[in-house]
């Protein structure tokens, strides 16, 4: 895998992903809630690898959502969320994104294959 790291706004790289998968979401009749801190630090980092992770998950709680609600009753949807800031209660912080829908959610055993660093050294 051919990493470009940089130092990049995490802000920037989340806002694209809503903006890129917001367009899918409109199509369905279905929304996204964004709530990015402001706080967030410029990192060092692939933002194409962050940008396609954010994107993934947005997509599959979309795609989640859609499957749970057919057209008709989509107006009653709740938005899929996602949310960013930096988990302080630990140290040193640590950057958090979290996508959120209506749905169960990821089977715990699964969260052990998404700690990858998605280039961040």
């Amino acid at each position: 895998m051919n990493l470009s790291v940089k130092h990049s706004c995490i802000a920037e790289c989340i806002n694209d992903a809503v903006g890129l998968v917001e367009i899918e979401a409109h199509r369905h009749r279905l929304t996204i809630t964004s709530d990015v801190a402001e706080n967030l630090p410029v990192l060092h980092l692939d933002p194409v690898l962050i940008l396609q992770a954010v994107v993934n998950f947005l997509k599959n709680s979309l795609d989640s959502v859609r499957d749970a609600y057919p057209l008709s009753s989509r107006w009653s949807a709740p938005p899929v969320n996602i949310k960013a800031d930096l988990d302080t209660s630990i140290f040193p912080a640590m950057l958090r994104i979290q996508v959120t829908d209506a749905r169960g959610g990821i089977p715990g055993w699964l969260h052990l294959y998404n700690t990858d660093s998605f280039g961040i050294p």
